[in-house]
């Protein structure tokens, strides 16, 4: 049993219907061994107190937030240990709830995260946010619209360019102490899915904006490091298992210039009632070895019947194809 508790308006930490606390409650059985069912089982057990959570919100008016931002965040463990220190968290000073928090967060006047603690302060994050002056509309998914600066507690940096989407395009770590730099990049498609993923060893180095630039530049190695592809079907073809616009194939390459080598493809079924269509995966091959001609498949045979609430799904599963993969 869950119960939520929601801040009154009277409250000093939140703001009217913030989610105060979360009390998590499970059924404890105390029925005798020798009982026989007889319609009295509810005097033979009780609801027990499992967890708590607790939370607290900014107000209008305060510094570092927003009416109804997070504040504090206490989890179960964390609520444990505050109650047996003697504390109760739904009336301790924020001096002393911050003792024990998971969380603590500050924002700035764009609603953005500034300041993250964790482990009761123990550990700090900060952000700081670098917009693209070039103002690039939503339709370009592979252009950054905001680059995000986290320095972590070891005063190292990750900087990640995101879309106007918000998609993560390319991520920058760096060693502060030594400058040393690895990286992450991903492409997007027009619907906004991930095209092509560049793993840290694919990648030389990465032209970062500067100086009042906004060119962000990916510099991939030609023949080393790993390039995942994804494609994606583009009509549909129900008798061939196509259905525009979901996944169709993972490929890998090394390096920029390598030969794409197919590793998955997915097939789904299409499943109609009406106007509504669903489309579970029907087949999925997968190529373990390069130039596999046999290739292992796993194949989903979904088997629907028609009630009076709609269509019924029932999956079984099933290997062919000199399959090694699921034996």
């Amino acid at each position: 049993m869950i119960i939520l508790s929601v801040t009154p308006s009277s409250d000093a930490n939140g703001s009217e219907n913030d989610l105060k606390k979360v009390t998590v409650s499970g059924w404890w059985d105390q029925t005798p061994d020798y009982y026989v069912s007889g319609g009295g089982e509810e005097s033979y057990g009780s609801w027990v107190v499992l967890r708590y959570n607790h939370y607290r919100y900014y107000k209008v008016g305060q510094s570092n937030g927003f009416a109804h931002a997070l504040k504090y965040a206490l989890r179960a463990k964390a609520s444990e240990t505050m109650i047996a220190a003697g504390f109760n968290p739904d009336t301790a000073s924020d001096t002393d709830f911050a003792k024990f928090a998971d969380y603590y967060f500050e924002y700035d006047s764009a609603q953005r995260v500034t300041r993250q603690k964790i482990r009761g302060g123990e550990e700090e994050f900060t952000y700081t946010y670098t917009e693209n002056t070039d103002d690039p509309g939503i339709g370009e998914k592979n252009t950054w619209g905001v680059r995000t600066t986290v320095t972590d507690p070891d005063n190292n940096e990750r900087r990640v360019y995101t879309n106007p989407t918000s998609s993560a395009l390319v991520i920058v770590f760096e060693d502060m102490a030594t400058n040393d730099q690895s990286y992450d990049s991903a492409k997007r498609n027009s619907a906004g899915w991930s095209t092509e993923h560049a793993f840290p060893t694919a990648i030389s180095s990465v032209t970062e904006p500067s100086g009042g630039g906004t060119t962000l530049t990916v510099n991939y190695n030609a023949n080393s490091g790993l390039i995942y592809e994804f494609a994606y079907y583009t009509v549909d073809n129900p008798s061939l298992g196509e259905v525009k616009g979901r996944f169709k194939s993972r490929s890998v390459k090394k390096g920029n210039n390598g030969t794409a080598d197919l590793l998955d493809v997915l097939t789904w079924d299409t499943q109609s009632v009406g106007n509504a269509s669903i489309y579970p995966v029907l087949k999925r091959i997968r190529y373990p070895e390069v130039g596999m001609t046999s290739p292992s498949t796993y194949e989903i045979t979904n088997t629907f019947i028609k009630t009076h609430k709609g269509m019924i799904p029932f999956k079984c599963r099933k290997k062919c194809l000199n399959c090694q993969l699921f034996r």
